[in-house]
């Protein structure tokens, strides 16, 4: 309703004064106090098994989903891109990704891979430096 639609507003005027002034760096789809802790965010958090940590898939952070994405092909030594996407959705809970979801986590490993955290090697996604 009109509230909800007020407190939006107020938030977005809110996030945009912060970044104006300095104080917040957007990266993706999520705010930070600055862009070195955006781009160097090493933590991602699995669903738990109570309610409260259960949270849609749109919800997390691109940011979160890179690191989960190097971890993955941390853990496996490598393997190829499609399934790399299958086992990230795992992580968070996903037995069959959705197209939305499947773009969410391709977003994620290209960010991965301009990072250079990770790299096309021939046919697999193998972790880089």
């Amino acid at each position: 309703g009109r509230g909800t639609d007020r407190v939006r507003g107020r938030i977005s005027d809110v996030l945009r004064q912060g970044i104006i002034e300095g104080r917040l760096h957007q990266a993706g789809d999520a705010f930070w106090p600055n862009a070195e802790q955006a781009s160097g965010y090493t933590q991602f958090r699995a669903p738990g098994s109570d309610s409260e940590g259960v949270r849609e898939f749109d919800q997390v952070p691109i940011a979160e989903l890179r690191t989960a994405v190097v971890s993955v092909v941390t853990e496996q030594f490598g393997l190829p891109r499609e399934e790399l996407e299958r086992q990230v959705g795992k992580v968070f809970g996903i037995q069959r990704l959705s197209e939305r979801a499947r773009q969410r986590i391709r977003e994620a490993v290209d960010l991965a891979l301009l990072s250079q955290r990770i790299k096309s090697d021939d046919s697999r996604i193998v972790i880089g430096r």
